[in-house]
């Protein structure tokens, strides 16, 4: 058993761990501050915009570039962006049919610009979350601890 589960978790915290639990904090801080600063829009904003979406974009790409890692490894990569970005594309543009499908938009509905911001805001949001969570938080926290895999089907040939 103590093999089993020397495969699965590794213990080697650094200070680049201490630096990314500062990080996750500071995020968690200003989701709460956002809350509590729910009815006052223009800290909000400060708070949501420049705060979680800027600094979760610019701290992790900054950080990596500055300690000489490498973006691939933090699964930051545009190879084959050609070929991925109209599948993409492609794939929204389906699940929006089915959306609309499902409720369609009102009579009076237009594309105009304040709908595209809300977009384009939605995205930037998306880019934050990948950015920060899927690959900075959880990648450092992976060198730190190892990778802990699904219970069930994946343990049984690291048991056997």
């Amino acid at each position: 058993m103590k093999n089993v589960i020397s495969k699965l978790f590794r213990w080697q915290p650094s200070q680049e761990t201490l630096v990314t639990v500062i990080a996750g904090i500071v995020m968690i801080g200003l989701s709460i501050a956002l809350g509590a600063t729910e009815s006052i829009p223009w800290i909000s904003i400060i708070i949501r915009d420049i705060g979680q979406i800027s600094l979760g974009i610019l701290f992790p790409l900054l950080y990596i570039r500055q300690h000489g890692n490498d973006f691939i490894s933090f699964g930051f990569s545009f190879k084959k962006w050609y070929v991925f970005l109209p599948i993409n594309l492609v794939l929204g543009i389906l699940l929006l049919l089915l959306f609309l499908s499902d409720v369609p938009p009102p009579d009076d509905f237009r594309l105009d610009t304040p709908i595209l911001w809300v977009g384009a805001y939605v995205m930037l949001a998306v880019i934050f979350e990948i950015v920060f969570f899927y690959g900075f938080l959880r990648t450092m926290f992976e060198r730190a601890f190892g990778i802990v895999p699904e219970v069930g089907d994946q343990l049984e040939p690291i048991l056997a």
